[in-house]
Formats: C-alpha cells, sequence, structure tokens
C-alpha cells in the first residue's frame, strides 16, 4: 500500500501550509475559494505527467466579470470551433505584444520560442493575462466583439489587467521572474492608459521584486545560460521601465546604475541556442571608455537608455528649478553624462547611424523599431536638460514680486541668459527627430508607422515640440535665424502625432493638453495673441480647444502632491516646466497654472474675481474657457497703453 503524502497545489506552497492533495480542488483552496494548481510531476525516467485539473487560460468555466469569454453553448464541434478561435485570439494578443513593445521597453526579455509554446500553462497566467490587457489596447472596437463578450478594446483591456492585478496581489510576496515581468507589462499597459500612480507602483512592485532576487549581480553560475540571460535581460527591462516612468510621472528613479555589476544583454544568437556569450558591464561604458566592446542592437540600445536616463532623471526631480549647478558648467556631473552621451553617438558605427538605407537594412532583419527607438533615444538625451537653459524673456520685465524673484536660478544663472552651445544642441536635435518622424509617419508602408509610434519617440516629440514653440516665439523675433519658417510645422507634426497616437494611449492625451496650453502661454507672454476688449468675443481655433473629460489618472490634489498655481513662481521658466513636466496630471491644474501666469501679468487688469470664475468653471466641468475668454471679461476701458 502506498502511505506516500500526496503532491501540494501550488497555493499551499506558496502559503506554506499542508495540502490534502485532493483533486480537482483540496480542502484550503475550496474554503479560501482560491484557483488550485497542482504541477506537472515528473514520472521515473523524467517523462513528464500533464496534471489536468487546471483548466486552461481563459477558458469558459474560469470565466468572471474580468475575464471575458465566449459563450460556450452548443455541439462538441461547435465547441472545438470556439476553442480555436479562442487559441486564434491569444495568438493575435501576443503577435501585438512580440510588435509593439517586446523588443523595446521589455528588453525581449521573454524567451519567444519557449513562451509561444508554453503560454497556455497555468503559470504562466498571470504573464499571459498582462500580456493580453496590454495587447488588446490596439485592437478595434469591432474585433475585441466579435472574440469576446467586451463591447470595446479598452474595456476588454480593462477586464483583462483586473485580472491580472488579482494574480499580483495574490503573489506579492512571491517573488519570480515570471512575475517581475508581468507586473512591468501591467505598469506599461497602465502608463499608456494614463492610469499614472497605478503604472508607477506596479513597475516599483517590480523593481522591488529585482532586488529582492539580487538580479543586479551575476550571482547566477549555476544556471544554464538561456535562464541567465533571462534574468539579465528581465533586470535591464526594470532598469528601461523605470527610467521612462519617472519621466512620464515625474518622480525620481529607483535604480543606481553605479550598484549595477550584471552585464549587458548577450548576443541573440546566443540566447536562442542557450550559448554562452560574454558582454560588458555598463560601469566603463559609462565613463566614456569601452564602447568598442559593443556588439549587437540590444547592447547600443540599454547603454543609450542607460545615459539618457541620468540626464531625462535630472529633468524629472527638478531639473533648473532645483539643480546647483547646471549643464553649461564643464566641471558638472550632468555635463559630464551630456559629453558621455555626446561620444557615444559619435563613436557608433556606420550600420547604427541613422539613415534610411539603415533603416531599411535593419527592418529587414526585424530590428527596425530597436533601430529607431536608440535614436529617438540619444537625440532626446542630448538635449533634455538643455531645453530647460534656452533664454526665456519674461514679459513686459515682469518680476514675480511675491517672492522677490532676482531672475537668476539656484546655481546663479539668469533665466534670460543665453548659452549658445544649449541653443545650438537643441535646435539641432529636436529638427533630428521632426526629420526622422516625417519621414516614418509619411511611408505608405504600415509597419513603419507601427514602428514609428512608441514610448520613447513619444517623450522624444513632446520635447522637441517645446522647442519649436521657443524656436517660432523667440528665436525668430529676437535673433536673425534662417531656420524659423519650419518650427510651426514641426510643432504640428508632433501635435498631430500625439493626437493620432492617442486613439489607443490615453496618455497622448496629456500630452496633447500640455502641448496646446504651451502654445497658448508662449502667445500670452509673446504678445502673439490678439486680446479681445469685447464681451462674448471668441476667436480661439480648433487648435486652442481642449474638450473636458476625466482621465484614468488618480487624483493629486493642489497643497496634497501638486503645487498650488497661485502660490509659485510666475516666471516663465516655471510655468512652462509646471505645465510640460505636469503633462499627464489633470488638465485643470495645468490650466490653473497658464491662469496663473496671466494674472501675474497683468495684475491690475485680471482680479479675483475673474480668476474665481475661471477656476469655478473648469472645476465643474463646464464651458472650456480659452485664452480668448478670459481676455474678454477685461473692462472695455482698458486700453493698448495700459497693457
Amino acid at each position: 500500500m502506498n502511505n506516500r503524502t500526496p503532491q501540494a497545489c501550488r497555493t499551499c506552497r506558496q502559503r506554506k501550509v499542508k495540502c490534502d492533495g485532493q483533486r480537482p480542488a483540496c480542502q484550503n483552496c475550496r474554503k479560501r475559494q482560491d484557483d488550485c494548481e497542482y504541477p506537472t510531476t515528473l514520472l521515473p525516467g523524467g517523462y513528464a505527467l500533464d496534471i489536468t485539473n487546471h483548466q486552461p487560460l481563459f477558458s469558459p468555466s474560469r470565466s468572471s466579470p474580468s475575464m471575458p469569454v465566449l459563450p460556450t453553448e452548443g455541439s462538441t464541434t461547435e465547441q472545438s470551433q470556439r476553442s480555436a478561435r479562442r487559441d486564434n485570439f491569444q495568438q493575435r494578443l501576443l503577435a501585438i505584444f512580440w510588435s509593439t513593445h517586446h523588443s523595446v521597453e521589455l528588453c525581449a526579455c521573454i524567451h519567444r520560442p519557449s513562451f509561444e509554446t508554453e503560454y497556455s500553462e497555468p503559470q504562466n497566467e498571470f504573464l499571459m493575462c498582462s500580456i493580453s490587457s496590454l495587447s488588446a489596447i490596439y485592437l478595434s472596437d469591432a474585433e475585441a466583439r466579435a472574440h469576446t463578450n467586451e463591447i470595446t478594446a479598452a474595456s476588454l483591456s480593462s477586464s483583462y489587467a483586473e485580472r491580472a492585478r488579482a494574480i499580483s496581489r495574490r503573489t506579492s510576496d512571491s517573488p519570480s521572474i515570471s512575475a517581475i515581468q508581468a507586473n512591468l507589462i501591467l505598469g506599461l499597459r497602465d502608463l499608456l492608459q494614463r492610469s499614472i500612480l497605478s503604472g508607477w507602483m506596479y513597475i516599483g512592485h517590480s523593481i522591488r521584486m529585482s532586488q529582492g532576487m539580487r538580479l543586479r549581480r551575476e550571482f547566477n553560475q549555476r544556471l544554464r545560460p538561456r535562464e541567465k540571460e533571462r534574468r539579465r535581460r528581465t533586470f535591464w527591462a526594470c532598469v528601461t521601465m523605470d527610467r521612462l516612468a519617472s519621466y512620464w510621472c515625474n518622480r525620481p528613479p529607483t535604480i543606481q546604475l553605479d550598484a549595477i555589476s550584471i552585464r549587458l544583454p548577450m548576443a541573440e544568437a546566443a540566447y536562442a541556442f542557450d550559448e554562452e556569450s560574454v558582454a560588458p558591464t555598463i560601469d566603463l561604458l559609462l565613463q566614456g571608455a569601452n564602447f568598442e566592446s559593443l556588439s549587437g542592437l540590444l547592447q547600443h540600445f540599454v547603454v543609450a537608455v542607460a545615459l539618457w536616463g541620468q540626464l531625462s532623471g535630472e529633468y524629472a526631480i527638478g531639473g533648473r528649478a532645483t539643480a546647483k549647478d547646471s549643464p553649461i558648467n564643464p566641471l558638472s556631473e550632468i555635463h559630464s553624462f551630456h559629453r558621455v552621451l555626446l561620444e557615444y553617438q559619435q563613436y557608433l558605427p556606420a550600420s547604427l547611424k541613422w539613415s534610411e538605407e539603415s533603416f531599411r537594412a535593419h527592418k529587414s532583419l526585424g530590428q527596425g523599431q530597436l533601430f529607431v527607438n536608440l535614436h529617438w533615444v540619444i537625440h532626446h538625451g542630448l538635449f533634455v536638460i538643455q531645453q530647460e537653459y534656452l533664454p526665456q524673456f519674461d514679459p513686459f520685465g515682469n518680476v514675480d514680486r511675491t517672492i522677490g524673484d532676482a531672475g537668476c536660478d539656484h546655481a546663479g544663472i539668469p533665466f534670460n541668459y543665453r548659452d549658445e552651445d544649449a541653443v545650438v544642441t537643441c535646435l539641432q536635435n529636436a529638427r533630428a527627430i521632426s526629420s526622422i518622424s516625417r519621414g516614418l509617419s509619411r511611408c505608405d508602408d504600415p509597419a513603419h508607422r507601427d514602428i514609428f509610434q512608441s514610448t520613447f519617440a513619444a517623450c522624444a516629440l513632446m520635447s522637441a515640440a517645446q522647442v519649436c514653440l521657443w524656436g517660432h516665439f523667440v528665436e525668430q523675433h529676437t535673433r536673425e535665424y534662417s531656420q524659423c519658417a519650419p518650427f510651426m510645422e514641426d510643432f504640428t507634426l508632433s501635435l498631430d502625432t500625439h493626437r493620432t497616437w492617442s486613439f489607443n494611449w490615453k496618455v497622448c492625451e496629456g500630452f496633447v493638453e500640455s502641448l496646446e496650453l504651451l502654445k497658448m502661454l508662449y502667445e500670452c507672454a509673446y504678445g502673439a495673441t490678439q486680446i479681445s476688449t469685447e464681451k462674448g468675443s471668441d476667436n480661439s481655433s480648433d487648435s486652442n480647444h481642449i474638450e473636458c473629460g476625466e482621465t484614468s489618472s488618480a487624483k493629486l490634489s493642489e497643497g496634497a502632491g501638486l503645487p498650488d498655481p497661485t502660490t509659485t513662481s510666475q516666471r516663465l521658466y516655471y510655468q512652462i516646466r509646471a505645465i510640460s513636466v505636469l503633462a499627464l496630471e489633470d488638465k485643470n491644474f495645468k490650466r490653473r497654472c497658464l491662469a496663473a501666469f496671466t494674472k501675474a501679468m497683468w495684475p491690475d487688469i485680471i482680479g479675483d474675481d475673474i480668476m474665481e470664475a475661471f477656476f469655478l468653471t473648469e472645476l465643474d466641468g463646464g464651458t472650456d474657457l480659452s485664452t480668448e475668454t478670459i481676455f474678454s471679461t477685461f473692462p472695455e476701458e482698458i486700453s493698448k497703453d495700459e497693457l
């Protein structure tokens, strides 16, 4: 008689409690109403025995409000057909994932050949739910309805995300490589849907798990080469997402590069064939040395992101507003990182320098997306801090009288000081970004447009648009600049691109709002806005109109997470920074920044009653108030001389 203890289910193993081994569900899981899953066992000789008590992923019997499925009534033949359609739909979601985010933000950390044969296994449920929630945002509503009970692609994505969050909570104290990957993907999905705090938290949870597993070091000598590489790439995905989340969410990055001793990703062939390969570490590269040791596009991309992250992180945590030193100072740390990134760009071999021919060649190898993003990251990194040092001339000699502002930043540099190197760097790289964007957007090949849409492109285009606004309103009026004409064309290109992407990326709605408000701010500050003195007039253009509506971002209130625009410095630089850095926060907050600046410009014209009416209308979700609408409330006797 066999008195051997029955095999414990996965849930009891994770909870470290005794399991009675009953099938299909043990007593503990029945009491707690948990999913009861049993792992695959090995027969003598190592042959796998598939335990089939666990239902396939997304199967009808696992349906819940958070997991949309097709109806299951019908004959066996019909059920087989539905099963085939479900499998095809899952393959469709996977295909979207491979072609959009896997090779860029996630550093190709999932071993594709293995996962494509194992995605329906119980242990991959969390990862597949997260992938599905991200991929679903790219579906059409008709496609979502054809395969599920959901009406829209957005609701389908939310359903998958709800299921993934439930698994994330249940496994929060059980770190694993797949859990790290799943939380990263879930966090990325939330960022794209403008659920900023949620995305930040899930990405942060992944980072904590990776640190708990000590992935930043090469403590993995007993593992197979492929598993070593899976861990490396997963950690570099954490670094990449940490930098992206820091920039988008305006919060400090978490992972310190000087604490990383793990190697860069190895060659794709070695990963595919489970072979050893030697790759350099990041420390020497960040010092501007050993660039010749890099091999493979992914290694180059990771190095570029690491350098970009040092510069964009400085911008996110305060930039010029808090920096005690500036990139203009050649002895500053931020200047040294900028110099290394510039040297790295100049070092790039001919095959990796940007050209249409190189892009087509990399695209034919399946690396077009990574190649383009390498150049988004490099060009953006070269001016993400420098754009803060473009000279701004506060209108009418405006000085912030509320705090006695002397007109200098913390490093003692006047806000109207012009550093020619910073100006040239900003204009050249913004123009390069616009040129690449225009080439990709005009191509008739849909694959080019799919490659164009990326998170790093969104970052680069947002900053390039701000430089174009400065060039249009400041450079062309203060200097004889021969390239003024394309500034507004390039700005419009960026604005229209974000509008197009906002169809499935809610995060781009925030970028559109900020770019439109920044244009209003520049028009207001540099006298390009026609100020109406007649009540009821409305000269606002369509580009200045912003539809009101709730976002999915968690709400932070002024004084409890967000500054009060009426009590902060009203210098033009600070208002530009507030509207751009906090692009993904509540639109009404950004509108208040513009209104507060307007009142600071004309304190004797715009009274508190007008400001209060503006705020109340915005808070109540009433009729949109453009800049001209505010001006239309001025007393009719105000003359131009008084302005």
